[in-house]
């Protein structure tokens, strides 16, 4: 079946504004901003631009590698695999000065680029873009471009900007399944079939149905004149686009007035607009302002107009309005959209077409390598149509989908088994990017009914894999696997504790049966094939583990109140083995599957941020600066970000932190700046609001979080005596102002401040544990 491609909107999250203004000194750092903005903006000015033909080159490497290398052949060597590189981008470049320079092949392409530069209407422009490039498409579908060979007539794809409206899914099915390729594009020129009455049967494109997408805004200067001249001399040369670094045009200034733009998607099935996530709220964020639409920014659009650009390599982001964004930062937020659209997504690649001005976004878990831009309607028009012809001869590696085999071994019998539909990657501009579910079997995907496989059928048809909780995640290579983690952790507790006592540790972490890194995946390749520094590169890792519940719905208040003891035991002994957690969260906090009897324990879980020190180590060695979230972070770590998780109170401290989210949800503590929540915080402390809680506090949690808020209160008011202490010492020397040492508990005064209000039984007294060390 042929497929389609469709335009959406990106779709951010909805997440409250950390700081009023852009944290960077740009040109809209007076602009009061939504937090995502302001995160992909600092990854933009953090990326270091490349050259285009470098970044194709690039490509053509890691397409190798992932899609066309032969299983059982021997991987080439760093210099057989750049040479080959420098080879096909050059077999690349000629095909596509070869179609420039044949007026027939690309009269369509220049006619469509002419359309787009003179003053037409909006939904026009982008219909011309996207039949521009659908030329291209159709001239190379049936080529080979040297050892880039053509695609699969399943996996061809094709340019359409006529997807903002809701379409019958089966109505496009019937209309174009089995159409010729270029039957596809003279339907989808002329307008396509039209939405369907029928709301009830009406669906929407969602993000994960993209391939690709492609932001354009329009200046108002005449490029066709330029064009044209260019293109019927007919004199593209592949030695003007690989020769030197120095004719390689930098990327210009952004036009200074107003623009429209849309963006123009490359996709697979034939689904139609934007994903089920897209709020009002979030959309209302990314909204371009219309074309004639008044501003209140002159001045910063005066100082734009003022500004050398001579410094940089690429140029300062365009001053932002009221709904509106820069093209570069739109691209960015289209590339995130994609790159969580589907759980197993590893890269995302957005084009820009600003203008005259051609460029590449390549968003992974590690952030954004971006381009420096091609004049399209100069002499670097074949630099368009090269890396048009290259992205239709990606398949589904090289389009971003893992596409990895995921299986348990249950008695021996591999299982291979899936995820949920639907499930999303977190949004972020680079990180971990988790996804955590559970796996389900082939049978439950396909719905076949466990009851109607037949005995014979293979296992994978009638096993259940309740029992089983799967984790994806992007691991930063200085870390260690959480399966690693917690097997040292183990390890080390029946090495190290009083015999009798490995379970004080052991039965309190989850049960981790494998964990796989798929480092052929990883984000250091592109970069390293780019030239780029890979440092803090990422690997996805798949972990299968056994099941566990929250809290929330497993423990009762009083019961928490009984059993936070195991946590707080099993942190400090961890500690002492040498290991910190790091990342203490309610979410981390979970429970065992009760038993027949109802016997359940609590688990410390997520250990995908923890280190490994040595035993007896104070701190970890590595600075982890502000590691958690914000709710159950530390005083300590939110009024000092950029410092190391010091000790073991700090843990102990998050902790609490998380049984009073247990019992009273804050989500003003989710928002604002670290300092801003610290304050909130401590407000919360020093007011007493723990004795009169918010109304819709049931009654039940109300003595659990009086006890937690005395024990906070308690332990500030010690650290208050301290400082006061300290303070009245310092005073008799000569000490700087704001050189003063910081004040600090051991952790096992903090644990008796927790027994003063949190009574242990007697099988937590059985032995010296808030004294233990390893001795060496």
């Amino acid at each position: 079946m042929q497929s389609l491609t469709a335009a959406g909107r990106s779709n951010s999250p909805e997440v409250v504004s950390e700081t009023p203004q852009c944290e960077e000194n740009c040109l809209h750092s007076y602009e009061l901003i939504h937090p995502n903005i302001a995160q992909v903006h600092r990854d933009l000015q953090n990326t270091q631009p490349i050259l285009l033909p470098n970044l194709l080159k690039s490509m053509i490497m890691l397409k190798y590698n992932r899609e066309d290398r032969h299983s059982d052949g021997d991987p080439m060597t760093a210099k057989e695999l750049s040479d080959y590189g420098d080879n096909q981008l050059r077999i690349l470049v000629e095909e596509a000065v070869a179609f420039c320079n044949d007026a027939s092949r690309s009269e369509q392409l220049t006619k469509k680029l002419e359309e787009i530069s003179e003053d037409i209407s909006k939904s026009r422009s982008h219909k011309s873009l996207s039949t521009a490039l659908n030329s291209i498409l159709i001239d190379f579908q049936s080529r080979d471009v040297g050892q880039l060979k053509r695609c699969r007539p399943e996996d061809l794809t094709l340019y359409n900007s006529s997807a903002n409206i809701s379409m019958n899914s089966k109505f496009l099915l019937e209309t174009y399944f089995g159409l010729p390729f270029e039957e596809l594009t003279n339907l989808m020129e002329a307008g396509g079939p039209k939405s369907s009455s029928n709301s009830e049967s009406s669906c929407k494109t969602d993000w994960s149905d993209f391939v690709s997408c492609i932001e354009v805004t329009k200046d108002h200067g005449d490029r066709k004149a330029n064009l044209r001249q260019n293109w019927k001399r007919h004199r593209y040369t592949s030695q003007h686009l690989l020769g030197s670094v120095s004719t390689l045009h930098r990327t210009s200034p952004p036009p200074s007035g107003r623009s429209s733009s849309t963006q123009v998607s490359s996709s697979s099935p034939p689904m139609p607009e934007s994903g089920p996530e897209s709020a009002p709220g979030a959309r209302g964020v990314l909204k371009r302002v219309q074309e004639g639409e008044d501003t209140d920014n002159e001045h910063l659009l005066k100082r734009l107009k003022t500004s050398s650009f001579s410094e940089c390599d690429i140029p300062p982001l365009a001053p932002m309005h009221p709904g509106m964004l820069p093209a570069e930062v739109q691209c960015a937020f289209f590339g995130l959209e994609l790159l969580r659209s589907r759980w197993d997504r590893t890269h995302s690649i957005v084009m820009l077409l600003a203008g005259d001005q051609f460029s590449i976004q390549w968003h992974d878990s590690q952030g954004c390598i971006r381009s420096q831009a091609v004049n399209v309607y100069g002499e670097e028009l074949p630099s368009l149509v090269a890396t048009i012809i290259l992205l239709q001869r990606f398949q589904t590696l090289m389009r971003g989908r893992a596409g990895v085999q995921l299986q348990v071994n249950i008695d021996g019998v591999g299982i291979p088994f899936t995820v949920p539909e639907g499930i999303r990657a977190r949004w972020e501009a680079h990180g971990r990017r988790p996804v955590a579910v559970r796996p389900v079997s082939l049978a439950e995907a396909s719905a076949i009914p466990v009851s109607t496989a037949a005995p014979s059928q293979d296992r994978a048809l009638d096993t259940r894999l309740d029992d089983y909780f799967f984790k994806w995640y992007w691991r930063e290579s200085t870390r260690h696997s959480e399966k690693h983690i917690v097997d040292t952790a183990k390890l080390r507790a029946e090495m190290y504790l009083p015999k009798g006592h490995a379970s004080d540790v052991a039965n309190y972490l989850p049960e981790i049966h494998s964990s796989e890194d798929f480092d052929s995946l990883s984000t250091r390749h592109i970069r390293e094939y780019v030239q780029l520094d890979p440092t803090g590169w990422r690997v996805p890792c798949a972990m299968l583990s056994g099941r566990l519940l929250s809290m929330e719905s497993t423990f009762k208040p009083h019961e928490v109140q009984a059993q936070i003891w195991d946590i707080l035991r099993c942190l400090t002994l961890l500690w002492a083995l040498g290991i910190s957690h790091g990342d203490i969260s309610f979410q981390n906090i979970m429970s065992t599957v009760p038993t027949r009897d109802g016997t359940k324990r609590m688990v410390l879980n997520d250990f995908d941020l923890a280190v490994i020190m040595n035993p007896g180590d104070e701190s970890p060695t590595e600075n982890s600066g502000a590691t958690g979230t914000r709710p159950f972070m530390a005083l300590d770590v939110l009024d000092n970000p950029d410092g190391n998780i010091k000790c073991l109170r700090q843990d102990i401290e998050s902790t609490l932190w998380s049984l009073v989210w247990y019992c009273c949800r804050m989500p003003e503590w989710n928002e604002g700046t670290y300092q801003e929540v610290h304050a909130l915080k401590m407000g919360w402390i020093l007011q007493g609001e723990f004795q009169n809680p918010r109304q819709g506090v049931e009654e039940k949690y109300r003595p659990l979080l009086e006890d937690i808020g005395w024990v906070l209160h308690t332990e500030g008011a010690e650290l208050y005596k301290l400082r006061s202490k300290m303070l009245r010492g310092l005073s008799r020397l000569d000490v700087p102002a704001g050189k003063s040492p910081k004040v600090a508990r051991s952790a096992k005064n903090f644990l008796e401040t927790c027994e003063r209000f949190f009574a242990r039984s007697e099988d937590y007294k059985s032995w010296p544990w808030m004294d233990f060390v390893v001795k060496t």
